[in-house]
C-alpha cells in the first residue's frame, strides 16, 4: 500500500506539477527552488546566530537601514543583476543547453549555467563568458534552440541555351524539392528566376526544414549538387563570377 501511494504521488507530481514542462524547464525550476531554499536557510541561520550573540532587534533594523542605503548608492548594478536573474527564472527566455545570440552585444553561444547575478555562456570558439544578467534584460535575445524550423535560401546565376531549358530546370528542381524527405511540406517551396545579371538568369530557391544544423547543411549541399547536375543535363552551366 505504501509503495502504491508513493507511485501515485510520483504520477501526480509528473502530471500536475510538471505537466507541459520540458526537461530544461524542470531543471531551471528546481535550480531556482534550490537557490531560494539555500538563501532562506542562510538568512534564518544568520538571524539565529545574531540572536544567540545578544544582538538586539534595534541594531538589526539600523543595520538593515544602512544596508539599504548602501544598496541604493553603491550596489545598484548588483541589485539590477539579481532582479534580472530572478526575471530569467520566471520568464525563461532560455534554459541551460540552449543556443542563444545577443546581436546588439555581438555575443552568442551555448548557455552553460544561469545564476542569480550572472550566467555562463560558452562561445563557438570555446571561451566561457560570465555575462551579467542585467545584459539579457536590456538586450534582444535570439534563442536559436527554440526556432521551429530553418529557411534555406539559395541564389545563383545560371546560363541555359533556351527558354525550354530554363523552364525545364525550374520544374525539375521543384519536383526534387517536393520528393526530398528533408524538406518540410508545410513550409513554402519556391523555385523561380528573380532577375538577370550580366546576361545570366538569377535562379532563386527557397524551402524550409527542421532546425537540425546537420540536416540544414546536408540539404544545402544536396541542392547545390542537384542544380549542377540538372544544368549539365540540359547543356547549361553556372554563371562564372556570380
Amino acid at each position: 500500500t505504501l509503495s502504491s501511494s508513493s507511485a501515485a504521488s510520483d504520477v501526480y507530481k509528473r502530471q500536475v506539477l510538471w505537466g507541459g514542462r520540458g526537461e530544461r524547464e524542470r531543471a531551471a525550476a528546481l535550480d531556482l527552488i534550490d537557490k531560494i531554499v539555500t538563501g532562506l536557510v542562510a538568512l534564518l541561520g544568520g538571524l539565529a546566530v545574531l540572536k544567540l550573540l545578544g544582538v538586539s532587534a534595534a541594531v538589526l533594523l539600523t543595520a538593515s537601514g544602512l544596508g539599504a542605503a548602501a544598496l541604493g548608492f553603491g550596489a545598484r548594478t548588483l541589485v539590477e543583476n539579481l532582479l534580472s536573474g530572478l526575471m530569467l527564472y520566471v520568464n525563461r527566455p532560455f534554459a541551460v543547453g540552449d543556443q542563444i545570440e545577443l546581436p546588439s552585444q555581438k555575443l552568442g553561444g551555448m548557455v552553460r549555467g544561469i545564476g542569480l547575478f550572472s550566467s555562463e555562456l560558452l562561445t563557438p570558439d570555446g571561451d566561457l563568458l560570465y555575462v551579467p544578467n542585467g545584459l539579457f534584460i536590456h538586450s534582444v535575445v535570439v534563442n536559436a534552440s527554440r526556432r521551429p524550423h530553418r529557411r534555406l535560401l539559395l541564389e545563383m546565376g545560371v546560363e541555359v541555351g533556351s527558354r525550354e531549358d530554363a523552364e525545364g530546370l525550374v520544374e525539375g528542381l521543384r519536383a526534387w524539392l517536393a520528393r526530398n524527405p528533408r524538406v518540410r511540406e508545410d513550409l513554402p517551396q519556391r523555385v523561380s528566376f528573380s532577375g538577370v545579371n550580366d546576361g545570366a538568369l538569377q535562379l532563386r530557391l527557397e524551402c524550409g526544414l527542421s532546425d537540425d544544423p546537420e540536416a540544414f547543411h546536408a540539404l544545402r549541399q544536396a541542392l547545390l549538387l542537384e542544380v549542377s547536375e540538372q544544368l549539365a543535363g540540359c547543356g547549361g552551366k553556372l554563371a562564372s563570377g556570380r
